[in-house]
């Protein structure tokens, strides 16, 4: 992760960290993901659309050329830093308490509680790892990704001494659940458990009230949302693309109760025409601060 100060357009200095996971060099970057990360960490300026804040930084970035940037239709979809930044970027994340790799960590010269930032992808961390004490988040924990490890369940005590997690991506693992203490963590903004084979949104997640992004996209063992999902009030982005290839996903009448989603992405949505608690055309046009809607027939 990289911290960049830039001058804005109204004189204004602003900080953001580039976020980049220890995988391929040349690998690109989502652009929205990134975003979505800036966001969920509290880097963008509250009280303002954060998302079009968001994305003037990244364009003012690109036209730094601190960034190299892919288009899709005059958009940018995704980006890369430059390799000659990548190293500068790892060394000022370390300085900023964040890791990319275990041995960083948890060694006895470190203090692992002072790190706010672990993303360790594709490091082999599975469950007897994690059994073993090897990986486990600090106090002061404000982002973990455990990308496309082959965990498949996390003991209680993992999470328990984290209060202050606002990203937790374990997207591309192996968990089909997620332990109840995961619904303790009350500033959590950014739930990614796309590419899991959970066959339903684990319960925990109910509790997560300040929830704005979760991504739930791939995950082929899942077939309906639940009903309580009328509950999650902050929610903005709901991602259940490509879930259940040959059925579509059953989404509940209560989304149309989520006042603050903007994005909903769902191939092969089921819609109802009856009275039966599913969620209807009709029911989609409630969803008044909506500006993407991405669907197709089955």
């Amino acid at each position: 992760m990289r911290e960049i100060t830039i001058g804005t357009q109204d004189n204004r200095s602003v900080t953001l960290r580039l976020h980049r996971y220890k995988r391929v060099e040349d690998e690109k970057i989502h652009c929205e993901y990134l975003i979505n990360l800036w966001i969920a960490e509290g880097l963008i300026p509250q009280g303002e659309d954060q998302w079009e804040v968001a994305w003037s930084y990244l364009y003012e970035l690109a036209n730094l050329c601190l960034l190299e940037v892919w288009e899709d239709w005059s958009l940018i979809k995704y980006c890369k830093i430059h390799d000659l930044l990548l190293d500068l970027a790892i060394d000022i994340a370390k300085v900023n308490r964040c890791t990319f790799a275990l041995e960083d960590v948890f060694t006895s010269e470190t203090k692992s509680d002072l790190w706010r930032r672990i993303l360790v992808a594709k490091k082999e961390i599975d469950d007897e790892v994690i059994a073993k004490g090897m990986v486990c988040c600090p106090r002061s924990l404000r982002t973990l990704s455990l990308h496309n490890n082959p965990i498949e369940k996390f003991e209680a005590k993992f999470f328990s001494p984290v209060r202050l997690l606002r990203v937790l991506d374990l997207s591309r693992t192996q968990i089909s659940t997620l332990p109840p203490c995961v619904g303790k963590q009350k500033l959590l903004k950014l739930l990614n458990l796309s590419w899991t084979t959970i066959k339903e949104v684990p319960i925990c997640v109910r509790s997560l009230t300040s929830l704005v992004m979760l991504d739930l996209s791939w995950c082929r063992q899942l077939q309906r949302l639940p009903e309580w999902i009328n509950e999650m009030k902050s929610l903005e982005h709901l991602n259940v693309k490509d879930c259940h290839y040959e059925l579509g996903i059953h989404m509940p009448k209560g989304i149309s109760e989520l006042v603050s989603l903007r994005v909903l992405r769902s191939d092969r949505l089921r819609l109802s025409v009856e009275d039966n608690g599913l969620l209807k055309l009709e029911d989609v046009a409630k969803l008044t601060h909506l500006q993407e809607l991405s669907l197709s027939s089955a």
